[in-house]
């Protein structure tokens, strides 16, 4: 048999049904909804809506498989109609165009007209159906079949999983849950042989892998909750990896395992995670042994800025070979004490780690195999009942190890100078020595007014603006008052503000630098701090400091170097498609030009 292409079925069978009936005419389609209502805002119908009506006065019956004329959904006619006394079908499918951006869709209206209605995708065709902006998904057996963006709106309780194996699929829980049935069977949401998959918002519970990755390219898990799990996130034979912003708590086995990840442009990036207690609830009142996160044979890695804490008994960190960088983590467990398992322990690869903080000192680094400590310090933990410098109130320091508690500090004084303790940026004990200004004297850790003569002028002991110190101002119209940490925000009725904060971080973080007037009044400004703000005052700056840790092509940097003691800042940038990306090299500032493959945005490429 000679096989027809499927467009030239369909014109065959319209011309035999127009020959059979009379009655051809054209009718317009106008604000047709879809079946598919979406969360915020009504899918555009595709322009050129073209619609063709057959009328089939005999026409016995109509069947449509999607309900109408709906181009987002893949259907088919199926017509009976008597033909010289012979009841005789025709089905007829909608389908895409050769080019992939048109729709031919057939529908039934009233029983005894079939229409044809051309579309034009706007989203691009397939599967034979029009790509949506959105759709819903409310039940845990919904079918991945068409790529775009699907939002959850209901919790899926009691659910066995969602399976996603086709590309280009966006899933955003909004925050709803999908959970299980119980620790050992299932995976919350299975990616299997799907690329550019992406993640977002779901609050995931009670199955054997919280999201399960296998063979998949370029994908996202980002602002996740994923707890009482075996195992949070597995992948396995799956590069371009971006596991971020996500928290992952109370799991039997592991926070995170990935195997097998290979570099093809961006890199694979775990960063801004929150993991706490790994193997708390094991069976029999046990703890697991397996390690909290395990990078096994992932290339080109980044793991940084992520927070391990709570109970485990393995180390938290497990490196068996490949290569990156691990920078700026805290991993202070409890479960851990010194002399056991350490926190990261590598056991092959080679790795770059900086400013680090962990339980323990004696990481299982060796010579060959990293560059630079595998933990700068130790987790200490430090509190100020005086919240700082604070020279007219006395206060106490307690600071702890992990484990072990330490002995508090108390203010005190020597002669008039008040020797005040207060925590660092780094939670560490510090100290410094004040004179306490005329008029008033020193006494239990506290500079005490002894008359009621005010303060002539200002007093500005950090007169330089030495934006990396605290600084104290006296003046004759203010109370005694230090420089802080202020976070700016944008408010709709009164503007920009900038709120009193411990600590911040990030492009609105600033310090309120106080400063005396040339008239003798108190005064300020407010400067940003590019590595952040620790009770009031700027945390340092390196030679050189990029905030996406090297060539990171995906996420938009600023460089920040200091040549012959001048501030320079520079922001990755878009050329056409292609990014120029800027890192450190020895202390100072070097750029690459990257040909985005998918164009570039912002500062960055665009991932899908």
């Amino acid at each position: 048999m000679v096989n027809i292409n499927k467009n030239i079925k369909i014109f065959i069978t319209l011309v035999v049904l127009l020959i059979l009936f009379s009655g051809f005419g054209i009718v317009n389609a106008n604000n047709i909804e879809h079946s598919l209502k979406l969360k915020k805002q009504k899918t555009q119908l595709p322009s050129k809506n073209i619609t063709q009506t057959l009328n089939l006065n005999h026409l016995i019956t109509c069947n449509d498989s999607d309900g109408g004329n709906d181009p987002f959904l893949e259907g088919m006619v199926i017509t009976n109609i008597p033909v010289n006394g012979i009841m005789t079908s025709f089905i007829l499918e909608d389908t895409c165009s050769n080019t992939n951006n048109a729709l031919t869709e057939f529908y039934c209206e009233n029983e005894t007209h079939l229409v044809q209605s051309n579309h034009e995708c706007q989203n691009g065709c397939y599967n034979n159906a029009c790509i949506p902006n959105f759709r819903y998904v409310n039940n845990c057996e919904i079918n991945f079949t068409n790529p775009g963006t699907y939002i959850l709106t209901q919790d899926l309780l009691n659910c066995m999983g969602l399976k996603i194996e086709t590309d280009n699929i966006e899933l955003d829980c909004d925050g709803y849950a999908i959970k299980g049935i119980n620790t050992y069977i299932g995976h919350g949401i299975d990616i299997l042989g799907a690329d550019n998959i992406s993640i977002k918002n779901c609050d995931i519970s009670k199955f054997y892998t919280g999201i399960n990755i296998e063979d998949s390219n370029y994908f996202m898990i980002t602002n996740n909750k994923i707890s009482q799990v075996s195992i949070g996130i597995e992948s396995n034979l799956s590069d371009e990896l971006t596991i971020k912003n996500n928290e992952i708590k109370n799991t039997l086995l592991n926070f995170l395992i990935i195997k097998n990840a290979n570099w093809l442009e961006f890199g694979n990036e775990i960063s801004n995670n929150i993991l706490d207690r790994n193997g708390y609830f094991y069976p029999s009142g046990g703890m697991s042994n397996s390690a909290g996160i395990e990078l096994n044979q992932v290339n080109q890695s980044i793991f940084k800025n992520n927070k391990i804490t709570g109970e485990t008994t393995a180390e938290s960190l497990r490196l068996i070979g490949g290569e990156g960088k691990i920078n700026n983590n805290s991993i202070c467990t409890s479960g851990n004490s010194v002399g056991a398992t350490p926190d990261i322990n590598l056991i092959s690869g080679l790795y770059n780690s900086s400013n680090n903080q962990c339980e323990m000192t004696n990481i299982n680094f060796s010579d060959e195999q990293k560059i630079g400590p595998g933990c700068a310090r130790t987790c200490f933990s430090c509190s100020d009942s005086d919240e700082g410098i604070a020279i007219f109130n006395a206060g106490s320091i307690t600071a702890n190890f992990t484990n072990i508690a330490q002995s508090n500090a108390s203010d005190y004084c020597t002669g008039n100078t008040v020797t005040e303790f207060y925590c660092d940026q780094n939670t560490n004990i510090a100290q410094i020595n004040i004179s306490c200004p005329s008029g008033y004297n020193c006494s239990s850790g506290e500079c005490i007014q002894q008359s009621t003569q005010n303060i002539t002028g200002c007093i500005d002991y950090d007169p330089e603006n030495n934006y990396s110190v605290n600084g104290l101002v006296l003046s004759n119209n203010a109370p005694p008052t230090t420089d802080s940490c202020r976070l700016r925000s944008y408010n709709v009725s009164t503007g920009w503000q900038s709120d009193l904060v411990d600590t911040c971080e990030g492009t609105d973080c600033m310090i309120r630098e106080l400063t005396c007037s040339y008239n003798g009044e108190l005064n300020y400004e407010e400067v940003g701090c590019p590595q952040g703000c620790s009770y009031g005052a700027c945390l340092p700056i390196p030679d050189c400091f990029d905030s996406d840790n090297g060539l990171n092509y995906y996420e938009k940097g600023t460089i920040v170097w200091t040549p012959f003691n001048l501030y320079l800042a520079t922001d990755d940038y878009c050329m056409g498609d292609s990014l120029i990306e800027f890192e450190c090299i020895q202390g100072s500032s070097s750029s690459t030009i990257f040909n985005c493959l998918n164009g570039c945005s912002e500062g960055a490429c665009i991932l899908i």
